[in-house]
């Protein structure tokens, strides 16, 4: 069984990889299609900002 100090560690880190994938995720999902401007975006702003204060709940509870 880890030690308490190991534990956390080991939690902080993968929020710290929860957070910067969610990041990656959302810079990529803002990012606009190279092949075909055209086309209607995906994501609509109102959804990716819903999502977005989704992930700021989950987070901000998790602390």
């Amino acid at each position: 069984m880890p030690s308490t100090a190991d534990f956390y560690h080991y939690c902080e880190k993968l929020e710290n990889r929860i957070r910067t994938r969610a990041s990656c995720i959302l810079k990529n999902l803002q990012k606009p299609e190279l092949e075909s401007r055209r086309q209607e975006k995906l994501v609509t702003s109102e959804r990716l900002e819903a999502f977005q204060k989704e992930l700021r709940k989950i987070f901000e509870t998790a602390k």
